[in-house]
């Protein structure tokens, strides 16, 4: 998934890698790029939030806490790489259900 997760409105975000989960294999892993929210909260990152507060139509990412959310949803993560985008900083997820990874 890549800047897809932050698309959904915050309540949903669980609900969707709920449904992520019961279609994984077991040995499956889920490979997310978002925005992220943990990062630095500069000037670039105030801006963006508020383009997209007002023109959500255009800017329709936000950042958000994906490793909170992923863990909150029972997944485990595997492996992660920051990387930026236009001084946003953007977060390279792969991760697997907890249960599964064991």
């Amino acid at each position: 998934m890549s800047f897809t997760l932050e698309l959904f409105e915050p309540p949903d975000i669980a609900r969707v890698l709920a449904e992520l989960a019961g279609v994984l294999r077991p040995t499956g892993r889920l490979a997310i790029v978002s925005l992220d929210a943990s990062g630095d909260s500069g000037l670039v990152v105030s801006a963006y939030s508020w383009l997209h507060r007002h023109f959500p139509h255009w800017i329709d990412c936000r950042p958000i806490e994906v490793l909170r959310l992923l863990g909150e949803a029972g997944y485990r993560t595997t492996r992660t790489e920051t990387l930026g985008l236009f001084g946003l900083s953007v977060m390279a997820v792969f991760a697997g259900v907890a249960a599964i990874i064991g």
